[in-house]
């Protein structure tokens, strides 16, 4: 699933110049064919690994703590609302503010997947762990609205990116960590279900939001004290060993 995401993520914004260059030689319905074909290849991946990845858990994992999983879950709604609320408009922003084509601002996003290969490695299932990933994305989201080019908006975006690489990972370790193996599929499919429903209503919210940037940092407040009420309840350890858990079952 690792190797998946990374994949995607890539592969994603790869996907965005490649459609413009395909779109020129095939026209743009071949080319998002073509495209689609070829992302789809990454969710077949993700398939063969799943199972694999889900028995080693199984195995790995004999008891949950509700109380971390709920930790867990409530977290990933406030990272994903933060998400949603500035997400959508970074491109629409960039475009606006330095007038560049739809394909310089591409340009400008993809250092950005960079992040995707590097913050997994860094990521830990720790609360701290996530902390400091949201830290990360919290001081560039300010200075992503404050750039005053192109560059340094597409270095810091890098930075950005390794924050939520590594905050997104720590929660899925952290998870895994705290649900036993036999609850292991339901349980991430609600955290990702919370975490998308996040998404969503901070999205809805971006279009009438006069600066998302600094609207973002609201729920990663949030997520900040939630964060430090589940470590210092140990409810997601400090140390990535497994918390007192308190059963499912």
């Amino acid at each position: 699933m690792r190797i998946a995401a990374a994949l995607g993520a890539v592969g994603g914004g790869f996907s965005i110049p490649a459609a413009y260059v395909l779109s020129k030689a095939w026209g743009y319905a071949a080319a998002f064919k073509a495209l689609a074909v070829a992302m789809s290849l990454t969710t077949v991946v993700a398939l063969a690994l799943v199972p694999e990845e889900t028995a080693r858990l199984a195995l790995r994992h004999k008891s949950g703590d509700v109380a971390a999983a709920f930790c867990i879950t409530a977290m990933g709604f406030f990272i994903g609302a933060a998400m949603g609320v500035y997400g959508p408009q970074i491109l629409p922003y960039i475009y606006a503010k330095f007038s560049l084509s739809p394909f310089a601002a591409v340009l400008v996003y993809l250092p950005a997947v960079v992040a995707w290969l590097i913050g997994p490695k860094l990521a830990r299932p720790t609360a701290l762990s996530a902390i400091i990933g949201g830290a990360l994305m919290s001081a560039a989201l300010v200075a992503m609205y404050h750039s005053p080019n192109p560059a340094l908006f597409s270095a810091v975006w890098l930075a950005e990116s390794l924050g939520i690489a590594i905050v997104s990972t720590s929660l899925d370790q952290a998870l895994s960590r705290h649900v036993k193996g036999a609850y292991w599929g339901r349980g991430y499919g609600v955290y990702q279900s919370v975490y998308n429903m996040g998404y969503a209503l901070g999205a809805a919210a971006s279009g009438f939001l006069p600066n998302p940037f600094y609207t973002a940092l609201l729920p990663l407040v949030a997520f900040f004290a939630l964060a430090a009420i589940c470590q210092g309840s140990r409810r997601i350890s400090p140390t990535g060993s497994p918390a007192p858990r308190l059963g499912l079952g």
